[in-house]
């Protein structure tokens, strides 16, 4: 029995032992099953879709900011550019995106955008081009002889022509044609894609800050040897032939035509009315110093005199109202929802235009490098905002109700004296030339500076814009839009 317990005893222990190892093996974990992987993600979406700038120079000035909606991103372009070569800049969560980012696409034909998930889900993504009226071309003259065709949505060269003189006449574009003056004495009407001359008509003497303007078939332009000497002319716009010539007519401004009647403004002779088809004189108002365009608005014709405010019926010249207390003042006047505005020396001034009572004015700035209050330029009015340069060296955006500011540039430091551009608004945008060389477009309501383009001389002219839908905006030295 004791041999028996002898054996035994040990027997049991070896089997505890055994027992323990394999507890201590499985306590390793050898044998435990891996814990399963994390799922992988069905994150699938674009989260911007932009169209920059910096890859898309010829398309835009400014980054596009696709709106990216469940299914959809809607890009909205301007009217007339090409879509054929956009480079899009994704930002999206996932895997990839098809087709890869900043790769360039057609954006006139339907595309979409597939974006892969981890756990390889798809979503796509429709684009949607939404397309806005926009400005196509600026034309516009420069102090260095040339006439510029500008694209009005990057600010790049369309094309140039040369003349002999420089151009502070602010051209008017129709029907494919640019019309516009040069001091060189020459009347010019290009074509507004090419630039090509189709004719020029010499006039007598230099056509410096007088501006074309059109009527029935025929082109209006004055020109000026200085006082005393003067003439305008009426030139067929197909032909570039003369229709009539008034000669003897001292120092005149540009012409205004309505009613079959060319006005104009001369110094110091006031402002008088010639039959369109004839050149014969209907009227005269001896309106002393008149150095601006007339307007003409609902049957009467506005302009300003040395000192005093002239309204004048179109048929007859008689007086309907005068204004005293206006400063001697080369900006010409324009109406705009039912109001009167012009500058008066250093005053932008708004006026009722039955009656010619003040509504307000308001005085410039003084200058950026220390000079006084500025003289206006002929002002132009969109929507319910007031747009002018000044000599004061800044361009100004004024609100229609008071002449507060909405955003003043001071784009550069002119001296007092120096004349200023004439602005021009169009869809949203305003463009200008300038004495420092450049023809500059800042956004209307913000003042932005969208693009500048640099000139070999200053800039006095007027600029003109032609939008994608065949809609020309003209300020010329009126301020009045053709």
């Amino acid at each position: 029995m004791k041999r028996f317990c002898y054996i035994f005893v040990p027997l049991i222990l070896v089997m505890l032992l055994a027992a323990g190892a394999c507890r201590k093996k499985k306590n390793n974990g050898d044998d435990v099953p891996p814990p399963p992987p994390p799922p992988k993600s069905s994150v699938k979406t674009i989260n911007s879709f932009v169209i920059t700038a910096v890859d898309n120079s010829t398309i835009t000035p400014m980054d596009i900011s696709g709106l990216v909606g469940s299914d959809t991103i809607t890009v909205t372009f301007d009217e007339g550019i090409s879509l054929v070569n956009v480079i899009p800049t994704i930002g999206f969560s996932g895997i990839s995106v098809s087709p890869q980012n900043r790769t360039p696409q057609n954006f006139s034909t339907p595309l979409s955008y597939t974006v892969m998930a981890e756990d390889s889900s798809t979503k796509r993504y429709y684009i949607k081009v939404n397309l806005v009226r926009a400005n196509t071309a600026v034309y516009v003259g420069s102090d260095d002889r040339n006439l510029y065709a500008i694209n009005a949505s990057t600010g790049t060269l369309l094309w140039k022509y040369t003349t002999g003189g420089g151009i502070q006449s602010s051209p008017v574009v129709k029907d494919g044609t640019v019309y516009f003056g040069s001091i060189d004495t020459y009347l010019y009407a290009v074509n507004a894609t090419t630039g090509t001359l189709k004719w020029r008509y010499k006039t007598d003497y230099a056509i410096s800050n007088q501006s074309p303007v059109l009527g029935g078939d025929a082109v209006f332009i004055s020109s000026s040897a200085g006082y005393p000497v003067g003439n305008v002319y009426a030139v067929d716009t197909a032909t570039g032939l003369l229709k009539w010539k008034s000669s003897g007519i001292p120092l005149p401004y540009g012409p205004v035509y309505a009613e079959g009647k060319v006005f104009v403004c001369s110094f110091p002779a006031g402002c008088s009315a010639y039959d369109a088809a004839t050149g014969t004189t209907v009227w005269n108002v001896p309106g002393g110093i008149a150095k601006c365009n007339p307007a003409y608005y609902n049957g009467k014709i506005y302009f300003c005199g040395e000192g005093t405010f002239y309204c004048v019926n179109a048929g007859n010249g008689s007086t309907v109202w005068t204004k005293g207390n206006m400063l001697p003042s080369p900006s010409s006047p324009t109406i705009n929802n039912g109001v009167l505005y012009c500058g008066s020396g250093n005053y932008m001034v708004a006026m009722d235009p039955a009656t010619g009572t003040e509504l307000w004015r308001r005085q410039s700035n003084g200058g950026v490098s220390g000079s006084g209050p500025g003289t206006f330029s002929s002002p132009f009015v969109a929507g319910s905002i007031i747009y002018a340069d000044n000599n004061d060296s800044y361009f100004y955006a004024l609100r229609t109700t008071d002449g507060t500011n909405i955003w003043t540039k001071g784009t550069s430091v002119l001296a007092s004296g120096v004349t200023m551009g004439n602005p021009t608004v169009a869809n949203g945008v305003v463009f200008v030339g300038r004495y420092d060389n450049y023809i500059y477009a800042f956004d209307a309501l913000t003042g932005t500076q969208r693009w500048k383009y640099l000139t070999n001389a200053a800039v006095q002219s007027g600029p003109c814009v032609a939008d994608s839908r065949g809609e020309v905006y003209c300020s010329g030295i009126s301020g009045v839009t053709n």
